[in-house]
C-alpha cells in the first residue's frame, strides 16, 4: 500500500489490514502470537481496551478484536495439531 501527500499540509494516514483463513472448525483451532498485545472489543461482555495474557487463544464465539502493539507471529492450528497457517504482524 503507498499514501502519497499531494496537498500543501501535513496529513494522518491510518489503515486497518484484514486477514481471513478458512479452517475445518473454528472451535478447534488456536492462535498464539497474541500475549501481551493490547486489544480492543465492543462485542463482547465487556466492550472496551484489554490485554490478551493467553498463551494459546482458542475462539468460543463470535469475535471481533482489534489487536495493537503485536510484535510477534501470529500462528494457528487446526484440529489434531495441523497447522493452518502464519501472519508476520
Amino acid at each position: 500500500m503507498n499514501v502519497t501527500n499531494t496537498g500543501q499540509n501535513d496529513m494522518t494516514f491510518t489503515c486497518l489490514l484484514h486477514a481471513y483463513f478458512t479452517v475445518g472448525d473454528i472451535k478447534k483451532t488456536s492462535l498464539t502470537g497474541f500475549k501481551g498485545c493490547s486489544y480492543v472489543t465492543e462485542n463482547e461482555a465487556t466492550p472496551g481496551t484489554f490485554t490478551d495474557d493467553r498463551e494459546v487463544a482458542t475462539i468460543e464465539c463470535e469475535t471481533d478484536r482489534i489487536y495493537t502493539d503485536c510484535n510477534e507471529v501470529v500462528k494457528f492450528t487446526e484440529e489434531g495439531g495441523r497447522p493452518g497457517g502464519r501472519m508476520d504482524v
